[in-house]
């Protein structure tokens, strides 16, 4: 994996920067140490328990579900609408 906080400030900051000189990007010198410190704040982790896995694969599966009855409902609706004389 190569995530922000794989390997260190220092590579991290070395990455950007070979990412922005290849990219055509303007690096900016304090934007490393400022995405590895907000990274270190908001990557959340949590126990290697099979229990959190099944978790999150259920967590998933609801998502994945309730985005089709969106787009099921969505469709209803454009149905509907398309009937309408005002539509």
């Amino acid at each position: 994996m190569n995530g922000v906080l794989d390997s260190g400030l220092k590579v991290f900051a070395e990455r950007y920067q070979n990412f922005c000189k290849h990219h055509g990007y303007d690096s900016q010198p304090a934007r490393p140490e400022k995405i590895y410190a907000q990274a270190k704040e908001l990557v959340p982790t949590v126990p290697k328990d099979p229990v959190y896995k099944e978790m999150i694969r259920d967590s998933i599966a609801q998502l994945n579900l309730m985005s089709k009855y969106v787009e099921e409902l969505r469709r209803k609706m454009d149905e509907l609408a398309s009937s309408l004389p005002e539509c």
